[in-house]
């Protein structure tokens, strides 16, 4: 990707994920309360989504381990989950449309309201990048 500001590069993910990508929330009551929070995205052409896990800080994962695609494209994935996609949810919140937006607001909604979160501190959110994404997030939540 070329060299863009991190305004820049949230944009262009933002605008990615308003099109092509995925706000999970999912509420778990056994064997005991949790939610699992996600952003994913699925796509053939994998020097796209390398930028797009440069950014987030994940990888690239091949999604034909089916074999169900023979003779066409091969699918390739990435995701962020749990307390890394709620950061994200937050920073991204502001440049998403209607449809994401309600998607966002009820992932937060649901992580904010269940009494135990399954999401513990990992060593992403400890680098100083994320550190900061994190807290900017933290920051445009209460405005949601």
């Amino acid at each position: 990707m070329m060299l863009l500001t991190f305004r820049e590069k949230v944009i262009w993910l933002a605008a990615y994920l308003e099109g092509d990508g995925c706000f999970a929330s999912s509420f778990y009551n056994k064997p005991y309360k949790y939610v699992r929070l996600q952003i994913k995205v699925d796509a053939t052409d994998k020097d796209v989504l390398e930028n797009m896990a440069e950014i987030l800080g994940s990888i690239v994962t091949n999604g034909n381990l089916n074999g169900s695609r023979l003779g066409k494209k091969p699918i390739y994935n990435v995701t962020v989950s749990g307390a890394h996609a709620i950061s994200w949810m937050m920073m991204l919140y502001q440049f998403m449309g209607s449809r994401r937006k309600l998607q966002i607001k009820k992932a937060i909604n649901l992580w904010r309201n269940t009494e135990y979160k399954r999401l513990r501190k990992s060593s992403i959110e400890e680098n100083s990048y994320y550190h900061a994404l994190v807290s900017e997030g933290l920051k445009l939540a209460k405005t949601i």
